[in-house]
């Protein structure tokens, strides 16, 4: 059984990661070193972010208005001297958020439960 919070993790995190670490190093200009610092990560993750190897699914839902001011929030938190880890958090989980509340994530979903095709799911609002 896969809940919609698995299918988060699986998809939707790792596709956070490769638009935060690209605006991190094309648009703010980061090295790759310090932006691995600042996602936690290792610095090899973020060259596969940045190849498309690794968070391969860089999601069309991430476009999204409201998803995207908070991936924005997200990376000016990150991209400070000394980020707030709790607002780091909360951004992150707000995004995760708006995408089940706004139902983006549905379509995924249904392809890993196919049951839910059957049924109106209403497990994420």
């Amino acid at each position: 059984m896969k809940p919609p919070c698995m299918i988060m993790v699986k998809l939707v995190i790792p596709s956070i990661r490769v638009v935060v670490a690209k605006k991190l190093v094309e648009e703010y200009g980061l090295s790759q070193a310090k932006t691995a610092k600042k996602l936690r990560v290792t610095r090899a993750a973020v060259t596969q972010y940045l190849k498309g190897v690794r968070g391969e699914y860089e999601l069309k839902i991430l476009e999204k208005s409201k998803v995207k001011k908070t991936i924005k929030k997200l990376t000016d938190e990150l991209v400070k001297e000394n980020p707030e880890i709790t607002t780091i958090i909360k951004n992150l989980c707000e995004v995760c958020k708006i995408i089940r509340q706004e139902r983006l994530i549905c379509s995924y979903c249904k392809k890993e439960i196919p049951e839910l095709k059957k049924v109106e799911c209403n497990v994420c609002f």
